[in-house]
């Protein structure tokens, strides 16, 4: 090898480690891509099954304002719907969570040594002595909740995050690598040289690079996890065509290798977990396995005994698992009722793809989610995720249909890259039959897409000679501006401030809750022009669920009541309801109308507070509350909701809202110094 090669290899480990490094430190992200990110991948392990609405709403009877209330679980969680099953959110946030409470707690007693460690030692006693008396159900569902864990906020959104980000490099990373150097070897042997592997691929460095990767694979979303299983699908298959294909060479037959129950086994068993992950694996892998047993049962001759063997061993392995995936739903859903569903009939009204099928197939269902032409994932949604490497695709799509329409021979690919290929082509047609289009449904793509046009789209004379180094540095230029373009806007940026919000409440929350003083006054938080606030992160693992079990117990409202009011807050979700909405909600919470004859309301440090010890705080952007301010010192800004105004309380910097940009007044510091969000006191104006 020469000195030159040895320094290309070693460049290619420095981008590769440095974009690792990357990667890890994207854990303390603070942008909000999409509320899916913590509706589907934690909130729902927090409140649990039938959650609906939070429970401050029941308690706190407010006429008009319950509307309002911050939803604690979505509607694919109510146990009316089952539409996603609770392993993969199990899988991304409570086991993760599970393993680093249990080595924290393992540090404090063989290394602190503390009077802490003694005291979690006790509690975990009590706990087993608990757990032994309880029925299997609740025992269960001890399993699949985050009791008892003593996580704080920012625990719980980075740890998960982690363990995505190693997850990104084994099944991401890993996955592309094995096929880039099967294909590698592929091309070594028809050639007759050696396949030499050293260094990391391009198309790893590549997809190491992508803003995709960078900002969705270190999140616990159900996107990131189902782009996962599909390469894992990818390697396990091209495995077994790459080890068929040089048995194939070195006897110089068309005869497959022999003992191949295991690799079916695998393939049922990954097909099942993708479906349960998401039903869409299903348009992305159904390539994959098609082409797969059509070129195996071609090679057969299509013997009806090998199509039955083969068909059988998927069958079970896919069914077994899905059956496992049932029973793990099904007590979740199910222990609201009264008595556990265990009969089989039961069962079957828990299986969560296919109910999440059949609300998709209703048109009046995505409607309530929003409707999208039918080219948004071809013309918008896949330019976005991959940018140049789309285009290149597209490129290449277009020119070999043409040289198949005029010579009949289009561009001859490997069996594993025209898999990627139909994995790529059959997905996009299938996910754009749908009117709802969201750019992170094609997130599954991202391997296929890099393995077979990564080099391409960044120019491979930056590597090599093969391209002009002018076009290579011109096209690997715009590779780097996109994707860094999209990092810092999606992953930083993009409502960077709500995230920050939360975190603070619970850091406020805690110190409060550490002062002498015992009545302190219950949080009014109103959310408005945001995304839904994720408010497990704010609660930690424990406050809420005291606050429920306090409520089952006694129904009274004095009692819920008076446990509210220890330091639990009432989060409120307006999202992008109009100002009238908003001038409703502040006076059903905090009435000013008369404040010099009302003696329901005090003072207290400048905030007007209720004489139910109620104080309102107000968390919008600054360019929605803009158009509401009449008037603004130093001190304080006057609203234009009349009898209001708000003091501002904490600024969070770089946030921005796509809904609700900034008015540009022909001064660009002006407009950044707007792009915040910020959490406003609200008080009366005297």
């Amino acid at each position: 090898m020469g000195s030159s090669q040895q320094h290309g290899h070693r460049l290619k480990w420095i981008i590769y480690a440095s974009l690792l490094i990357l990667r890890f430190l994207g854990i303390f992200q603070r942008g909000y891509i999409h509320p899916d990110e913590f509706f589907q991948g934690g909130q729902e392990l927090f409140f649990g099954a039938g959650g609906g609405e939070g429970w401050v709403g029941d308690d706190h009877d407010v006429d008009g304002a319950d509307d309002y209330f911050a939803k604690n679980v979505t509607w694919e969680f109510e146990p009316n719907n089952a539409a996603r099953s609770i392993i993969p959110p199990s899988f991304m946030t409570l086991l993760p969570l599970r393993l680093y409470v249990t080595l924290r707690d393992y540090w404090m007693r063989f290394h602190a040594g503390n009077v802490a460690a003694s005291m979690i030692s006790t509690v975990d006693d009590e706990l087993n002595d608990v757990t032994l008396q309880k029925s299997w159900l609740d025992s269960f569902r001890q399993l699949i909740t985050p009791d008892n864990m003593n996580l704080s906020g920012r625990e719980i959104l980075l740890v998960p995050r982690l363990f995505m980000a190693v997850l990104s490099v084994v099944f991401l990373d890993g996955s592309l690598w094995t096929l880039t150097n099967l294909r590698r070897s592929n091309e070594k042997a028809v050639q007759g040289g050696v396949s030499n592997h050293s260094g990391p691929p391009i198309e790893v460095i590549i997809l190491a690079s992508s803003w995709p990767c960078l900002a969705f694979g270190v999140r616990p979303f159900t996107n990131t996890l189902e782009a996962m299983v599909l390469a894992f699908l990818l390697v396990i298959v091209a495995m077994h065509v790459s080890r068929n294909e040089e048995f194939q060479r070195r006897k110089g037959t068309s005869k497959l290798v022999s003992g191949n129950i295991h690799s079916f086994l695998l393939i049922g068993t990954t097909c099942s977990v993708g479906v349960f992950v998401r039903f869409t694996f299903i348009f992305f892998a159904f390539p994959v396995v098609a082409l797969f047993l059509w070129k195996r049962w071609e090679s057969l001759g299509f013997r009806l005994m090998n199509m039955v063997r083969d068909g059988s061993l998927l069958a079970v392995s896919f069914l077994l698992v899905s059956c496992a995936f049932i029973m793990v739903d099904t007590p979740y859903y199910s222990r609201q009722t009264e008595f556990a569903c265990t009969e089989f009939g039961c069962m079957l009204n828990y299986i969560a793809p296919f109910n999440l099928f059949r609300y998709n197939s209703n048109r009046s269902n995505l409607a309530k989610h929003g409707l999208h032409p039918r080219v948004t994932h071809l013309v918008v949604n896949l330019p976005m995720l991959f940018g140049p490497l789309a285009l290149v695709g597209y490129g290449s799509t277009i020119r070999n249909l043409r040289r198949v329409a005029t010579t009949t021979k289009g561009t001859e690919y490997s069996n594993v890259e025209r898999i990627c290929q139909w994995t790529i082509v059959f997905g996009l047609i299938l996910l754009s039959c749908a009117p709802h289009q969201e750019p992170r449904y094609l997130l599954p793509v991202i391997v296929p897409i890099v393995f077979l046009y990564g080099q391409k789209g960044i120019g491979r004379g930056v590597w090599d000679s093969h391209t002009s180094v002018r076009k290579s540095r011109a096209s690997l230029a715009l590779w780097i501006a996109f994707n860094l373009f999209c990092y810092i806007f999606f992953g930083w940026l993009h409502q960077g401030g709500m995230l920050q919000s939360l975190l603070q409440l619970e850091d406020s929350r805690s110190i409060s809750n550490g002062s002498e003083s015992r009545h302190q006054p219950l949080r009014v938080v109103i959310y408005y022009k945001t995304y839904m606030p994720p408010t497990f992160l704010m609660h930690g693992t424990s406050t809420i669920k005291k606050m429920e079990k306090a409520c089952e117990v006694d129904f009274t409202k004095e009692t819920c009541t008076r446990d509210s009011g220890r330091g639990t807050d009432v989060i409120l979700d307006l999202k992008s309801a109009d100002s009238t909405v908003l001038q409703t909600v502040l006076r059903k919470w905090l009435n000013c109308n008369g404040w010099k004859l009302d003696a329901s309301l005090k003072s207290v440090d400048g905030l007007s507070v209720s004489a139910d010890g109620i104080v309102v705080y107000l968390v919008s952007p600054l360019s929605a509350l803009a158009p509401l301010v009449e008037s603004q010192s130093e001190a304080h800004s006057v609203m234009m909701l009349e009898e209001y105004s708000i003091l501002s309380s904490w600024d969070y910097y770089g946030h921005i809202t796509t809904e609700d940009w900034p008015a540009y007044e022909g001064s660009v510091a002006k407009f950044m110094s707007q792009l915040k969000l910020g959490m406003h006191a609200v008080s009366c104006t005297r």
